[in-house]
């Protein structure tokens, strides 16, 4: 208690000025005020006219991420953001109400909503609508997965299938522009966006962050900026609140609130939302704006420049099914969708190969290279984008390296043509360099002690450290995975399927000989007498039997399409593809047999007789069987067996109905 009266009075010494200073300054990053009325300076007029509206209806998109957009049944976004802090400024009372733009748009001509967020400014709009100035601009981008798209203007997508918002600004534009082209339009964005991913649009027009949001949710890979859309008189996307006419005062309300929205805080708001994408935020303000000489540079090469790259130096750059990838990769994909630049790998085996394709000038540049004295002979370099230190790798059993000069007089791996060979040539003459053509051959060779270490970025080292424990993991984790699902389909007494593998196997066993037009063979196979066994010598004899049983099975049953499976207690089910019926009966009965005449040791040493009774169902399945049918048939041929004496394979062709009465089952 007496802290808090301490505490309390060291508030009460606070000064009011000082208390109003922090206020002002941290609501900047979206925190409430204390006194909104300070905040926005509104007439007595427009104060009146706010407490006349009552709650006020604001339509948000509910797919138009990062913008707006439903979360939980909360609509959320930057657009929401911005409309909370007005709401703070203004005390205006906001209901939310989302919905598709074809749905909210009619709901503000009929005036069921009163405003609608993420509007762009139209002539055509302006008899439904005031606007407010914007409180965000977006440029409109060329999402596509085509590598060879060339984007410069719309003349360039009129073969390509393009998809569209409904209703979009631009819509009508560009179908006067691509009159020979096809436009796609979706009514939201998602579907959208997986057209794109589906491949059913070869390209999608769209805000900038809100197509990072969708390829980023839906995990599109390949996508690339293609380039800026830029039509006259359209100079992106503008964000605003449009209010319809019979409220216009609000309008004029909410821009006066808008501009008293602190540039810190509408950083604040954007970052929030917009930081938020794996996709670089690429402001119009970002691109690259080249002179007319490099632009006619670029034009002269279809603004496409080869590239060379180590195809084993990940996480660094690598080339996986043909394709640049690594941080380098990440790297040139930033260059393209800032400068609308397109980067064609020149295939090479090895890095040795690159070496040679630079130096014959077939191809233009390295996105991976460290400056050396012989490489600047023909190669120009560009200041550095990032610093690796090289390491030393040395087996687990050695002793620790921490000079190079402890090497010297052993055999030192790296990679032929690196710029760290070079180097350690001059300055360590006495070390026994050995190149290798990657860095695979080069690890390979250290594990095989035909090196005492192998020279590589600490980055490669890295990966290939936890890329190895990860393996080991993997496959400790796959081997335990593998028992598990052995164990939970195995019986745990005679290792034959249990009843889950029946149920699993049966069906698809069935199917595929329906598919392939070939015999299907089901056999229910039951211990004869087998309660007198377990009420004679007792339930670990009957084990004992059931074990014995279950290994002659497997030795006259193991081709690959043959399957068996414990039924339930001292019956069993083997069911299997055939395409000679005499072929399967005979070894049904040489099973039979050999059960007959051995015995396990149990039953040899207190004298039980083992014998069993088979029911078989086989036939060629068609498409008005099925497998539950060829099931049902060979437990009606099991019934007449044990009624005809046990000890006997009884047969019943598929499709064949009529069976002893099922009323009596003889089984004991």
């Amino acid at each position: 208690m007496n802290l808090f009266n301490q505490i309390q009075a060291g508030l009460n010494a606070v000064p009011e000025e000082k208390l109003q200073h922090l206020l002002q300054r941290w609501q900047e990053y979206g925190g409430l005020t204390g006194s909104t009325g300070t905040e926005l300076a509104l007439s007595s007029q427009q104060r009146q006219y706010l407490a006349s509206l009552g709650p006020v209806r604001i339509g948000f998109m509910d797919d138009y991420a990062p913008f707006s957009f439903t979360d939980g049944g909360r609509v959320r976004g930057l657009s929401v953001d911005i409309m909370n802090r007005l709401v703070d400024l203004t005390g205006l009372q906001a209901i939310p109400v989302s919905g598709q733009w074809d749905e909210l748009i009619p709901m503000l001509k009929n005036g069921d909503i009163d405003v609608m967020a993420n509007m762009s400014h139209r002539p055509e709009r302006e008899s439904f609508a005031h606007f407010t100035s914007p409180y965000h601009i977006i440029p409109n981008v060329i999402f596509t997965r085509d590598e060879s798209l060339n984007y410069q203007n719309l003349e360039d997508l009129k073969h390509y299938r393009v998809g569209l918002g409904a209703g979009i600004y631009y819509e009508e534009t560009l179908r006067q522009l691509l009159s020979n082209g096809t436009l796609l339009s979706f009514h939201s964005q998602q579907p959208m966006f997986q057209a794109l991913a589906s491949g059913d649009v070869d390209v999608v027009i769209g805000a900038l962050h809100s197509g990072n949001y969708w390829i980023r949710q839906l995990g599109i890979s390949g996508t690339r900026i293609a380039g800026e859309l830029q039509l006259p008189g359209f100079s992106g996307e503008d964000l605003r609140f449009g209010v319809r006419p019979a409220l216009a005062p609000l309008a004029d309300i909410l821009n006066q609130a808008l501009t008293s929205i602190t540039p810190t805080e509408q950083q604040v708001i954007e970052t929030r939302w917009l930081g938020a994408s794996n996709q670089p935020s690429l402001n119009t303000a970002e691109l690259v704006h080249w002179t007319d000489t490099e632009s006619l540079w670029l034009e002269q090469r279809n603004r496409e420049i080869r590239i060379c790259a180590d195809p084993d130096w990940m996480p660094l750059e690598g080339v996986r099914d043909g394709k640049h990838t690594g941080l380098a990769a990440d790297v040139l994909e930033l260059f393209s969708q800032r400068g609308n630049l397109r980067f064609r790998l020149v295939p090479t085996s090895n890095w040795q190969e690159a070496i040679a394709a630079a130096k014959d000038r077939r191809c233009d540049m390295f996105p991976m290279a460290m400056r050396t004295p012989e490489r600047s002979v023909y190669l120009d370099f560009t200041s550095p984008y990032l610093e690796v230190p090289n390491v030393v790798i040395g087996r687990i059993e050695a002793p620790f390296i921490q000079r190079l000069n402890e090497l010297e007089g052993g055999r030192v791996g790296i990679v032929e043509g690196y710029a760290f060979a070079e180097l350690l040539r001059k300055r360590n003459p006495s070390l026994q360099l050995v190149t290798v053509e990657s860095e695979q051959e080069g690890l390979r060779k250290l594990q095989n002690r035909e090196l005492i270490g192998y020279v590589t970025t600490l980055a490669t080292a890295l990966l290939v450290y936890w890329n190895r424990k990860l393996g080991r993991l993997n496959r400790e984790l796959a081997e335990a995975n593998t028992a598990l699902s052995r164990l939970s389909v195995t019986d745990n007494l005679t290792g034959l399927g249990n009843r889950t593998y029946f149920d699993r196997e049966f069906s698809n066993s069935f199917q595929w000989c329906l598919r392939h037009q070939t015999g299907f063979a089901v056999a229910m196979v039951d211990a004869d007498h087998f309660k007198k066994i377990n009420d004679n010598w007792g339930h670990e004899a009957g084990d004992r039997c059931l074990e014995s049983l279950a290994n002659t099975m497997r030795e006259h049953f193991r081709r690959n399409t043959d399957r068996l499976a414990r039924f339930g207690g001292e019956e069993f089910v083997i069911f299997a593809s055939y395409q000679d019926a005499d072929d399967i009966k005979a070894r049904l009965n040489r099973f039979r047999e050999e059960v007959a005449t051995r015995r396990c040791d149990t039953c040899k040493d207190k004298g039980i007789d083992l014998i069993v009774s088979i029911g078989l169902a086989l036939g060629f399945p068609t498409p008005e069987h099925t497998s539950a049918e060829y099931l049902r048939l060979a437990d009606q041929a099991l019934y007449t067996a044990k009624r005809n004496g046990r000890n006997r394979l009884e047969v019943i062709p598929a499709g064949q109905t009529s069976g002893p009465d099922e009323a009596e089952h003889p089984k004991a």
